[in-house]
């Protein structure tokens, strides 16, 4: 009821609350944000997060095409530093994704000469399936062999969004 809303146009400069509750453990289940290392390499940011969440997830950082850019070519660097980011801050982090057809890289659906994959060919349909079992299993290899016990990561969504909104996957 006691609300004012102003504008502030700096607000990279105002200060987050600390003299509150924080969000997290006032409520009885998990409470997370999805974030980016940009985010949390900022320190306002950093701050509020760590107050408030006790879970994050990587919005793009965790994707196929950021984690596997090129064929067999792995980059953990921004996922890690949101799982590093977690552990530091005593966070659960949900691994976010593994497969999500507005995430593929190019290369996927093509062979390495750049001709595209054909559809109902068999060769074609094993070659896309050791690439999809490859990126899975490098990705949840990379993050269990470099946490161990440590790792926040209680679970994945492996598939996101299958179908294409026009229906063409």
């Amino acid at each position: 009821d006691d609300v004012t809303v102003q504008e502030n146009t700096k607000p990279a400069q105002m200060p987050i609350q600390t003299d509150i509750p924080n969000l997290k453990d006032s409520l009885n289940f998990p409470i997370g944000a999805a974030v980016e290392p940009a985010q949390i390499e900022d320190p306002l940011h950093a701050q509020l997060l760590a107050k408030h969440f006790n879970s994050i997830v990587g919005e793009n950082c965790m994707k196929f095409d950021a984690t596997e850019p090129t064929e067999g070519n792995f980059t953990f660097d921004a996922a890690d530093k949101l799982v590093d980011f977690a552990i530091a801050n005593n966070m659960k982090v949900r691994g976010h994704n593994l497969l999500w057809y507005q995430a593929l890289p190019d290369w996927i659906f093509k062979h390495k000469d750049g001709t595209p994959l054909v559809a109902g060919n068999a060769a074609d349909k094993q070659l896309l399936l050791d690439r999809l079992k490859n990126h899975i299993t490098t990705t949840i290899q990379h993050f269990n062999n470099k946490y161990g016990a440590k790792n926040p990561i209680y679970c994945w969504d492996v598939v996101n969004e299958p179908i294409a909104e026009d229906g063409s996957m």
